[in-house]
């Protein structure tokens, strides 16, 4: 399994409308392919950003799955949309360990 860490920094203020256009549009079409973990908003350090940690069985699953979302109708549009209220955008990947319980 990999994951895969999304931090979107917005313009001020923004925050808001690019939550709310995820869930009028952006779920609908990132669900069938893509399984969310959870999402997250700063309040503290970097402020106005975004924390999106999304779940792959591997990188082939993932690209996978990222080709057949690009060619999904509408979601150009859409990821056009958002991508005016960011400042960045970064993706990091993590795989899960086996840790056992410090003591």
């Amino acid at each position: 399994m990999i994951y895969e860490l999304r931090t979107y920094t917005c313009y001020p203020g923004t925050v808001s409308k690019v939550l709310e256009m995820w869930e009028k549009e952006g779920k609908a079409m990132l669900d069938p392919y893509f399984k969310m973990v959870g999402q997250w908003t700063t309040e503290t350090g970097t402020v106005n950003q975004i924390i999106t940690i999304w779940e792959f069985k591997d990188m082939n699953h993932r690209q996978e799955m990222r080709n057949a979302l690009l060619a999904h109708p509408g979601f150009l549009e859409y990821l056009a949309e958002c991508r005016q209220y960011y400042i960045t955008q970064t993706a990091e990947f993590l795989s899960a360990t086996d840790l056992s319980p410090i003591r």
